[in-house]
């Protein structure tokens, strides 16, 4: 049993090195998945159900799904999603309970995992200068973007939607878990300035400004931690050094290649957007599709207690006579984590959202070294700011694995090593 936790949490971690396996052009998986489905019957334990909050969030989207397929069209792809979304929930205990796995080896696949993906696209025909920032498959936005199909024998694009903000807010995540490490001398500064400069690389070579602002908390988090003590202004000249340093090499790219790079590129169509017409669209289109929501509750109550599940065939249809009465630009799904929390799975769905990041918190600020608990505060502010208004990258198979993950190393640690029992 041991044996088959740890080769789980192996393959789970070496997730960001791979890209998915496809099964049609809907529908796509990674390894682990199918691990996981058969390895859930033996991983289950009392344990377990300590994530009720999650597991309770998943059993209300699941629920109302379902009953969307009663009235509604039935979208395959969608149960899927709800069925990903349970049967990755042991991986916290899984990775509680680990004897041989820790924050220290998220830096090393970190690494690893940009290695790969540069090396991946290079071998597509594809550049890291002068990228089309516009063209999905030119991004170098991690693997999960990509799919090997089994009929074709290569490597196709799946989907219609962009991964830069899963892959960009998950080396953040996995930046953070060497800093932790390093910061309990678990791995050695090289490790941890090689795993930095792979997190930034990879930022730049993306185009997530969400998970720019999710970098830009953590570092706010270290910044604080160092240079604000009982209410006062402390000059540190470690931390002071390091922010400088990282404003240096900053500026200095985008002086020098700004243009070139996709971070960079993505910025300043945001600042000449909305320098020409007052407005940014993506901004616009998020909006919009909260507005069609709100509306599609005035007309469709039952939804505000229900929800339309996670069925976008559904929630299209429940819309399309808002959408013809509506002059405004959208996207498909309204694009909130919390918001898409009500439309998925009704009011109670939503409660649980609350609840599962409540529980974050108190986990986050129950870190005793100040540091990394304000470090860890800067990653919680940066994920709930993106989950409140750029999308639900949280529950995405690749970010919310590794983010489980993440939660079952940070509470082994806090027990076994400062008995601070929290989640």
């Amino acid at each position: 049993m041991k044996f088959v936790k740890e080769f789980v949490l192996l393959i789970a971690l070496l997730t960001p090195c791979m890209p998915k396996i496809a099964f049609t052009s809907d529908i796509s998986i990674y390894p682990l998945e199918i691990l996981l489905i058969f390895a859930f019957p033996f991983i289950i334990s009392k344990r377990f159900f300590l994530r009720k909050t999650l597991l309770a969030f998943w059993t209300c989207i699941s629920l109302s799904t379902l009953f969307s397929f009663i009235y509604g069209p039935i979208e395959i792809g969608g149960a899927m999603r709800c069925i990903k979304g349970i049967i990755y929930i042991p991986l916290i205990y899984i990775a509680y309970t680990s004897k041989r796995f820790s924050y220290q080896n998220m830096s090393i696949i970190l690494i690893l995992a940009t290695l790969i993906n540069i090396t991946f696209h290079y071998s597509q025909g594809f550049s890291i200068i002068n990228v089309n920032i516009w063209d999905a498959e030119a991004l170098m936005s991690g693997l999960s973007r990509w799919s090997y199909n089994i009929s074709s024998n290569s490597f196709v694009v799946q989907g219609f939607g962009g991964t830069h903000s899963i892959w960009g807010d998950y080396c953040v995540l996995a930046m953070c878990a060497a800093w932790l490490s390093y910061n309990t001398n678990k791995i050695n500064k090289i490790l941890f300035v090689c795993s930095v400069i792979a997190a930034i690389t990879s930022l730049s070579l993306a185009v997530s400004r969400e998970a720019f602002v999710v970098l830009l908390f953590v570092f706010g988090g270290y910044f604080f931690a160092n240079s604000i003590k009982n209410g006062k202004l402390q000059i540190n000249g470690k931390a002071y050094l390091f922010i400088a340093l990282v404003i240096i090499a900053t500026s200095y790219a985008i002086i020098e290649y700004g243009e070139n790079i996709a971070l960079f590129q993505k910025m300043i169509y945001t600042i000449d957007s909305i320098q020409t017409s007052g407005k940014e669209q993506n901004m616009n289109l998020r909006i919009g599709a909260w507005t069609i929501f709100g509306l599609s509750l005035i007309q469709n109550p039952w939804a505000f207690f229900l929800g339309y599940g996670f069925n976008r065939e559904n929630y299209t249809d429940c819309i399309a006579s808002i959408t013809k009465n509506v002059n405004t630009d959208f996207v498909p799904i309204p694009e909130s984590f919390f918001i898409q929390a009500l439309s998925f799975g009704g009011i109670i769905c939503l409660i649980y959202a609350i609840k599962f990041w409540k529980h974050l918190y108190c986990l986050f600020k129950s870190y005793p070294y100040r540091t990394s608990r304000f470090i860890l505060i800067g990653l919680y502010s940066g994920l709930l700011f993106g989950s409140l208004f750029s999308g639900s990258a949280i529950i995405s198979d690749l970010l919310y694995g590794q983010f489980l993950i993440f939660i079952g190393f940070l509470r082994k640690e806090l027990i076994t090593k400062y008995n601070i029992n929290k989640l």
